[in-house]
């Protein structure tokens, strides 16, 4: 899985903010609510912070962010997050994931590793 460089200015010097966005697959109960719990043991958040005027915003359901110092570390923590949801919630099953951050976008197709 090769990252793709977005147009914009470059980040270097700043921890970006990476935002992944998922699809699990429905189960009962459902797994949504204990993976967030999870994802947030793994500092990985449902808000970021708005650049335009520095307040707090919730993302959209199946969305989560983690500031992190490069697309690899993002892609490693989120890849843990998914290891250990797996280990905790019966039946868990991630479909997809896009994470995007530091100009960089990653993509995981079921049953691709999650991994930079």
């Amino acid at each position: 899985m090769q990252a793709m460089e977005l147009p914009g200015k470059s980040t270097r010097g700043i921890m970006p903010e990476f935002v992944a966005t998922y699809d699990l697959e429905e189960t009962a109960p459902s797994p949504h609510t204990e993976f967030k719990r999870i994802a947030s043991d793994h500092d990985w958040h449902g808000m970021v912070i708005d650049s335009r005027d520095s307040s707090m915003k919730f993302l959209p359901n199946s969305t989560v962010s983690l500031t992190a110092d490069t697309m690899r570390a993002a892609v490693s923590s989120f890849g843990v997050l998914v290891s250990d949801a797996k280990r905790n919630i019966p039946n868990f099953h991630i479909e997809r994931v896009t994470i995007v951050g530091g100009g960089e976008v990653c993509a995981f197709h079921d049953g691709d590793p999650i991994r930079y």
